[in-house]
């Protein structure tokens, strides 16, 4: 398990992801696992090879992190399903954390059949390793949904997602009249709706299980190979240094209690 970095080379995890464990136990098959960019720190998704391997029909399904977009970029750039789960519903045990408020995992398939059959076995309550989880956690069978019927769900389209100063036109134009079409041909109520605060972010720190092995090996590793980190690792670092001598712990603070005015405004787009 390197992470795409030499901060990790040659340590080998001593537990399994609970997402691996489950689909191993759901009778799924694990061939290989993708190169990940360095320490997920890539504009182009650090599962930007996922994406390729499953169009390819190399494997069947994939499993995705996703703190910014990086099982949905890939799943769009390859004509793929992809799909970034609710907050908590897919446990994140065992897997490389980047920051807890974002990290999610969840499937990549070549259909929303497929998608959804793995989204059945890798969700649900982790035993308390996950604390995002509540212990009444349930899992429906999202396969039966999958009737094609629309016409009684109502659908927002987020103002602030478009219009971007990184968007691109074409693309937002075809979000757009594929929202469309879910209203006129399949009669599905489309609204625009407005969060103004779309684009704050939080952060936070929880107690939550720790890869201790993984956290020993990770340190260790900044410390003979921090020269081989990315140009973008680097700044990161940088970044977070000034941040916790300057500010100490100010800001990061204040994007927390940003972060819960955030929720709220989606509550209330809802």
């Amino acid at each position: 398990m390197m992470n795409g970095s030499h901060t990790l080379e040659g340590f080998v995890p001593d537990v399994d992801a609970t997402v691996e464990s489950r689909i191993l136990d759901a009778g799924g098959h694990i061939v290989g696992k993708s190169v990940c960019e360095d320490l997920c720190c890539s504009g182009g998704s650090f599962t930007a090879t996922t994406g390729p391997v499953v169009a390819g029909g190399q494997v069947d399904m994939a499993t995705g992190g996703d703190q910014g977009g990086s099982i949905r970029i890939p799943a769009a750039c390859c004509s793929i399903v992809g799909l970034k789960p609710t907050y908590g519903l897919v446990p994140y045990t065992g897997i490389m954390l980047i920051e807890f408020t974002l990290d999610h995992t969840g499937p990549m398939a070549r259909t929303v059949y497929d998608t959804a059959l793995m989204l059945e076995a890798i969700a649900g309550y982790d035993g308390g390793l996950d604390p995002r989880q509540p212990r009444d956690l349930k899992v429906p069978e999202y396969t039966l949904g999958l009737t094609g019927k629309i016409h009684n769900l109502k659908i927002g389209i987020l103002k602030e997602g478009f219009g971007l100063k990184t968007s691109e036109a074409d693309v937002d134009k075809t979000v757009r009249e594929a929202a469309e079409q879910l209203g006129t041909a399949g009669g599905a109520t489309v609204e625009e709706v407005s969060v103004p605060m779309h684009s704050d972010g939080a952060g936070t720190a929880v107690r939550m299980y720790y890869d201790t092995t993984l956290q020993e090996a990770f340190s260790r590793g900044l410390k003979c190979h921090s020269n081989d980190l990315s140009k973008r690792g680097k700044l990161i670092r940088l970044i977070a240094k000034y941040l916790h001598e300057d500010y100490h712990g100010i800001l990061y603070g204040k994007a927390q209690n940003l972060g819960r005015e955030l929720c709220k405004a989606y509550d209330a787009a809802l």
